[in-house]
């Protein structure tokens, strides 16, 4: 498994593991090599120094002795200084107890070479103290000429003895050297080798810290470069980042994939919210015309219904006329059948024919003008059907329906009118038309019922009419009530929108933020 795979743990425990395995063997070298300059220290210490330091303690004393005995011989053991023989005689035991120290440490390793050097040491040893002895006591007791004579042969035992002890404390000495050479090596091999060690972890540190930061840090930057991007709201580029199976190469590959989703995310946000905006700018410009339209319209509803309410009131007008005609055509009917059935009376009564001829003739007046009146609202009524449009067909039929009445009226009023304009000619010619008389009274009695008809046919059709207009004022009203309450739906629908315009338009500004190449 490459270490590319693992994880930054394992890359971590991996080179930390390999650097706890040099301290580890680092340690038990030291530890080794430790017990190894100990030992040597310690054989240096013992045969070594503590033997070189014996064996220049004994040539001390051979020189101790010959230094005391020889201040012996030439003080002559007078005014008190006769303890150069003790002395002497501590530097002696001094020697011959570092004799029995070498003699020990050599018994002990079986040196018998040593020992036979010891063995010839020890007699030379004694036979240059007892010669010593000798000559002091020669100075002292027989003088110098006895003296001078015993010196010779201390001389020559001192020669014999430094000859013998000389090469004996330099081989110790040499020892010595060599047990510090060794000692020096060991300890310069134990520095050398923890240095070695020491720089071998170091380097193992710095490299596990490099390998660790082209692996981490790098990733690290890369990963931050890329936040500060996305901070910026740039998500243009597609990412082109290193993947791994370590912690790190998942995080930038979940880098890569959020960066790919908030990029088309924020695309996507960018086209609706563009299209939401011009969406929420047509439905209010279309709201906006919808609300002046609907304005208009109940304007023009509120002037259709203030017209219809007078409309109403003409044609209610109309009615009460139409009725009052009719009652005054059953009475000119009554009249006419009493003139009928009171021929033979007429002559005497023509005043009374002439007072009933101007009546009829007021009335024809009325029922003229309730004619041209009604042709008049008729008109109206077809000018406010024609604005009205599509809801004023029905309004415009019944408007010529009243039309086509008020000019039979007006015919009818009209035919009244000759009539009467003949009566009263015949009235005038009376006397020369007697004869003929009745027949125009049943002509006048038919056309008077004719009227009637007429005029009832008119009332009957002014109530038809003024229901018919009160429906459709009512339908009006209705209608207006309904435009007003869309107006209101409109003018809501209006502000909804002009609100949803400027939302979309605040979150087009939001999303302006990101730059992506959609």
């Amino acid at each position: 498994m490459k270490i590319q795979n693992c994880s930054i743990a394992s890359k971590i425990l991996i080179l930390s593991s390999f650097s706890l395995v040099l301290v580890a063997l680092t340690a038990l070298w030291t530890y080794f090599l430790s017990n190894e300059v100990q030992s040597l220290a310690k054989l240096a210490e013992e045969d070594g120094i503590t033997l070189t330091n014996t064996a220049h303690q004994m040539d001390k004393d051979v020189i101790q002795i010959q230094q005391w005995l020889t201040d012996i011989s030439a003080t002559r053991g007078k005014d008190g200084l006769d303890d150069g023989f003790e002395q002497a005689e501590k530097s002696y035991q001094s020697f011959m107890a570092g004799l029995a120290l070498f003699e020990n440490q050599y018994s002990r390793v079986n040196n018998l070479e040593k020992l036979g050097e010891i063995n010839l040491i020890r007699p030379l040893m004694e036979e240059y103290y007892l010669a010593g002895k000798e000559m002091a006591d020669a100075y002292v007791k027989q003088g110098h000429i006895a003296g001078n004579k015993k010196m010779l042969m201390f001389d020559r035992q001192a020669a014999r003895l430094s000859a013998s002890l000389k090469p004996f404390i330099t081989h110790h000495f040499d020892i010595m050297l060599h047990e510090m050479r060794k000692v020096s090596n060991a300890v310069s091999l134990l520095m050398k080798g923890e240095l070695f060690v020491f720089l071998l972890i170091g380097f193992a540190i710095a490299a596990s810290g490099f390998v660790l930061s082209r692996m981490v840090l790098g990733h690290i930057r890369k990963i931050q470069t890329v936040i500060e991007k996305m901070s910026r709201g740039e998500i243009v580029d597609d990412l082109a980042l290193e993947s791994g199976k370590d912690e790190m190469g998942r995080l930038m590959a979940s880098l890569a994939e959020l960066h790919h989703h908030l990029k088309v995310i924020v695309g996507e946000v960018n086209n609706s919210s563009a299209h939401v905006g011009r969406m929420a700018h047509d439905i209010s410009a279309d709201n906006m015309n919808l609300s002046d339209l609907t304005a208009r319209q109940a304007s023009t509803l509120h002037e259709t219904t203030e017209s219809m309410a007078q409309i109403t009131n003409s044609v209610q007008l109309n009615a009460k006329n139409a009725q009052r005609a009719s009652e005054l055509a059953n009475e000119a009917t009554d009249v006419a059948r009493e003139g009928a059935l009171a021929i033979t009376n007429t002559i005497g009564s023509m005043g009374q024919v002439d007072a009933s001829s101007q009546k009829i003739s007021e009335i024809t007046a009325v029922i003229d003008n309730i004619a041209f009146q009604t042709n008049l609202l008729a008109l109206n009524a077809s000018v406010e059907a024609a604005r009205a449009g599509e809801g004023g067909k029905g309004f415009a039929v019944v408007a010529n329906e009243v039309r086509n009445l008020a000019q039979r009226s007006a015919g009818s009023a009209r035919e009244i009118k000759e009539l009467i304009e003949e009566s009263v000619q015949r009235v005038d010619a009376f006397s020369q038309q007697v004869d003929a008389s009745g027949e125009a009274l049943a002509e006048i009695v038919g056309s008077v019922r004719q009227v009637s008809e007429v005029v009832d046919e008119m009332a009957q059709a002014n109530q038809e009419q003024s229901m018919r207009v009160n429906e459709v004022n009512q339908s009006i009203r209705e209608m207006s009530s309904m435009t007003e309450s869309n107006n209101n739906v409109a003018a809501g629908v209006a502000s909804y929108s002009a609100k949803l315009k400027e939302q979309a338009d605040h979150m087009s500004n939001l999303m302006k933020f990101f730059k992506t190449t959609h």
